[in-house]
C-alpha cells in the first residue's frame, strides 16, 4: 500500500512523530519542511530560517530548534547548521516519497 498524505506531509511522518510523543513543534516543523519541499520541488538542501517559521506558523525560536532536533532524532531529516546562515534541511528518503513508494 502506498503511503497517504495529509496535505504535503506523508502520514508516515505524522505517525512516527505521534508514536514517539515528539514535541508539538516537530509537527509544525514537519509541515513547514514539506511545504518548502513542495515550493522548491526538491527535498534536499532546503533553506529554513526562524523568520520564515515565525511568519508561516508562528513558531518561536525555542520551538524552531526543538522541532528540528526532534525530526533529526527520529531520522526523518538531516540538518546542516552554519553560523549566520539559514539551516539547510534534507528529507531522508525524499526520492522514495516523491515516487509514492513508501509503505504504510
Amino acid at each position: 500500500m502506498t503511503d497517504l498524505y495529509c496535505g504535503f506531509v506523508p502520514l508516515k511522518w505524522l505517525r512516527v512523530i505521534s508514536e514517539n510523543r515528539a514535541a508539538h513543534s516537530a509537527t509544525k516543523m514537519a509541515l513547514l519542511i514539506w511545504h518548502r519541499a513542495g515550493v522548491e520541488r526538491r527535498g534536499q538542501d532546503l533553506p529554513l530560517t526562524y523568520k520564515r517559521a515565525k511568519e508561516c506558523l508562528g513558531i518561536g525560536p525555542d520551538s524552531f530548534g526543538r522541532g528540528l532536533a526532534e525530526l533529526e532524532r527520529l531520522g526523518l531529516i538531516k540538518a546542516e547548521r552554519a553560523r549566520g546562515r539559514a539551516i539547510r534541511v534534507s528529507i531522508v528518503d525524499y526520492e522514495t516519497y516523491k515516487r509514492g513508494g513508501v509503505k504504510a
